[in-house]
C-alpha cells in the first residue's frame, strides 16, 4: 500500500504535536512561529552561481570543456580558490567522471593545480575524491511498470553507494558528469525527469551541500539557444543552471566561451562570464558589456518563472 493513502496512526509519535500526528507527512509550520528566531542566510559554493542545498545544472554542447570546467570547480573546492572569477567555499567534494578514465583526470589535474598555485602533494587535495566508472551502468534511477500502468520510480544501487560515499567522505560538493549516463529512462517524460531530479535534491539535502550535474542539450535546446535536455521539467525542477556556449563570433577552433546563468531562482538571470582556455584550464576572459544589460524578456518569462 502507498503510504501516504495510509490511515495516519497518531499513537505510533508520542510526543509529537497534535498537528504533526495527524499529518506525519505534511510537516506543517506557522508564519507566527520564530521560536527558531531568525532563519540563516542562503549559503553558496560559488556566489550567484551555485547554491548550496539544492541541484544546479550546467549544460552545454559536447567539446566545449564542460568536464574541465566541472573538474576545475571539484579542485577549487578542496583549497577555497576561485573558479570562473568567484571564490568557491572550501568543502570535501566527490566527482563522478562517467566518461573518463583515471588517467584522463589525473592529466587534467596538472595545469589545475598548477593554475591554483598548489603542489601535488598539497594534503588539502585529500579532500576531493573523484570515481571514473566509465562503461559500467551507472544508472541512478529506474521505473517499473505493471503492464501500461506506470508502478513506481526507485533509485539503484549505484545511487545509494554514491550517496553514502559523498556522507562518508563529508562532501558537500558532488559532481556527476554527465546527465545522460546516469539517467537512462525517457528525457522528454516530464513525471521522469522531475523524479530524478528530486532523487537528486533528496542528495543535496543529505549532505547539506550542492549537487552539480553536466549535461548536454537536447537539439531542440541548442537551436533555441535554451541548452535544455528533452522537456523542460529539467530546467523546472532545478533552481539553477548554467550553459556553456562558444560566442557567435567565434569560429570552432575559438578557445572562448561564455558561462551564462539561464535560471537562478537565488541569483542573476542573463549574467555572463566570458572564460577562455589556455594552458590546460579555463580562465575569466574579462567582463561581458551584455552583464549590464537586463536579460532578454524571453529568457526571463522563460527559465526565471515562479515555481
Amino acid at each position: 500500500m502507498n503510504p501516504l493513502e495510509q490511515n495516519p496512526s497518531p499513537g505510533q509519535a508520542p510526543g509529537l504535536s497534535s498537528e504533526a500526528q495527524t499529518f506525519p507527512h505534511l510537516q506543517p509550520h506557522s508564519f507566527a512561529d520564530w521560536t527558531d528566531s531568525d532563519p540563516p542566510e542562503r549559503e553558496w559554493l560559488v556566489k550567484g552561481l551555485i547554491p548550496m542545498g539544492t541541484v544546479t545544472f550546467i549544460s552545454g554542447d559536447g567539446g566545449l570543456g564542460k568536464t574541465l570546467l566541472g573538474q576545475q570547480l571539484v579542485m577549487a573546492a578542496a583549497f577555497g580558490r576561485t573558479w570562473c572569477g568567484r571564490v568557491v567555499q572550501q568543502t570535501p567534494s566527490v566527482a563522478m567522471f562517467c566518461e573518463d578514465t583515471v588517467d584522463e583526470i589525473r592529466r587534467r589535474a596538472v595545469p589545475i593545480l598548477q593554475s591554483l598555485g598548489a603542489a601535488r602533494d598539497d594534503p588539502q587535495l585529500a579532500a576531493a575524491h573523484f570515481l571514473c566508472p566509465v562503461g559500467k551502468n551507472n544508472s541512478l534511477m529506474y521505473s517499473t511498470w505493471r503492464g501500461e500502468h506506470h508502478t513506481g520510480y526507485h533509485t539503484t544501487e549505484v545511487y545509494r553507494e554514491l550517496r553514502a560515499f559523498a556522507c562518508m567522505r563529508k562532501a558537500r560538493l558532488l559532481l556527476i558528469d554527465s546527465l545522460h549516463d546516469v539517467f537512462t529512462g525517457n528525457e522528454n517524460f516530464r513525471p521522469e525527469a522531475r523524479a530524478f531530479v528530486q532523487a537528486l535534491a533528496r542528495i543535496a539535502v543529505t549532505i547539506n551541500g550542492a549537487v552539480v550535474v553536466l549535461a548536454h542539450p537536447s537539439m531542440a535546446g541548442l537551436d533555441r539557444g535554451s541548452g535544455t535536455s528533452g522537456s523542460t521539467a529539467w530546467n523546472n525542477a532545478v533552481r539553477s543552471r548554467l550553459y556553456l556556449t562558444r560566442p557567435e563570433h567565434a569560429g570552432r577552433g575559438n578557445d572562448l566561451r561564455l558561462l551564462t546563468t539561464v535560471k537562478a531562482n537565488y541569483g542573476r538571470v542573463g549574467e555572463r562570464i566570458v572564460l577562455t582556455q589556455r594552458d590546460g584550464v579555463f580562465a575569466v576572459a574579462g567582463s561581458d558589456p551584455m552583464n549590464r544589460r537586463e536579460p532578454p524578456s524571453s529568457m526571463r518569462q522563460k527559465y526565471n518563472r515562479p515555481q
